[in-house]
């Protein structure tokens, strides 16, 4: 009898979970399209130029970098302080191998710039930007060939450099890494340049 009461028991039990419904399905919405998100890019640069520039050179390279800064909504931002000397080649040396970014002024018959010419051959530069391997930044000016007319444009290209934008291979720009001798300065900013500056994150 004990032994019919309990398969009876263990039938219902089958027969009663065979008849559960089954539980449904969660239904998941889609998920929307990732959205792309541009951070934009920033570059602070603060370079030690030599105390005996004069009020020219400095009003110049005080121009150009605030020319930047206009574009880029000061997101390439590029400035100056006047606060070393580089009057003898002593200073010179301890500067450039100090934590400090320079710029520096030279003149064509200097031992900075036969080492220019030399990696730069057969061009002769107007001015470099090199990046150190302590993360630094140097521009050189070579003064004596640099004419009044295109000292501006000069400048304002080498900070361009400063910040990491890449020479343009064209002429007509102010990141242009072509130039025609005589041919006079860009006027401001042109097209090339503008997306020069969207490419590299500055610009919305």
């Amino acid at each position: 009898m004990l032994h019919r009461l309990i398969a009876a028991i263990g039938a219902a039990l089958i027969v009663g979970c065979a008849a559960l419904p089954a539980s449904p399905t969660p239904a998941h919405a889609p998920l929307p399209d990732a959205t792309t998100v541009t951070v934009r890019r920033t570059c602070a640069t603060t370079l030690h130029a030599d105390v005996q520039l004069s009020d020219e050179a400095r009003a110049v390279i005080d121009h150009a970098g605030a020319a930047w800064r206009g574009p880029t909504q000061g997101r390439l931002n590029v400035g100056v302080v006047y606060d070393l000397d580089f009057s003898s080649p002593i200073n010179l040396q301890a500067h450039e191998a100090a934590k400090d970014s320079l710029l520096i002024p030279i003149g064509s018959d200097s031992e900075i710039a036969a080492r220019l010419d030399a990696e730069f051959a057969p061009g002769r530069p107007l001015a470099v930007t090199i990046k150190t391997d302590d993360d630094r930044t140097i521009v050189y000016l070579i003064m004596d060939r640099i004419d009044e007319v295109h000292a501006l444009d000069v400048v304002t290209h080498e900070f361009g450099h400063v910040c990491g934008l890449p020479d343009l291979p064209m002429t007509g720009a102010v990141m242009s890494g072509v130039s025609i001798k005589g041919a006079p300065p860009p006027d401001g900013f042109q097209p090339e340049d503008m997306a020069l500056l969207r490419a590299a994150h500055y610009l919305d």
